[in-house]
């Protein structure tokens, strides 16, 4: 899959689950990067390119993109490992 469409598969499957309004920023010079940023009407999610290289990179990257936003603000640790563990 190209790097565009992977990267708007990945966005569409985060707004699906939230229900929310999301930008995806490709951060190219950090592999394992992950940052959320709520802005007025608008989420900004940037993540490293580790995202197109593994596939549990990707799939952590959506599980705690999706928790934050739902939660409205940033989860611990040992909160994301518990819903890791759900799921």
């Amino acid at each position: 899959m190209e790097q565009e469409s992977f990267l708007s598969e990945i966005q569409k499957k985060i707004q699906n689950l939230t229900g929310k309004n999301i930008s995806l920023d490709l951060v190219s010079d950090e592999q394992w990067f992950l940052e959320l940023e709520f802005q007025d009407d608008n989420i900004v999610i940037r993540v490293g390119d580790g995202i197109l290289q593994y596939p549990g990179f990707a799939r952590m990257v959506v599980e705690y993109s999706v928790a934050v936003i739902r939660k409205g603000s940033l989860l611990s640790q040992l909160e994301f490992n518990l819903i890791l563990q759900r799921n």
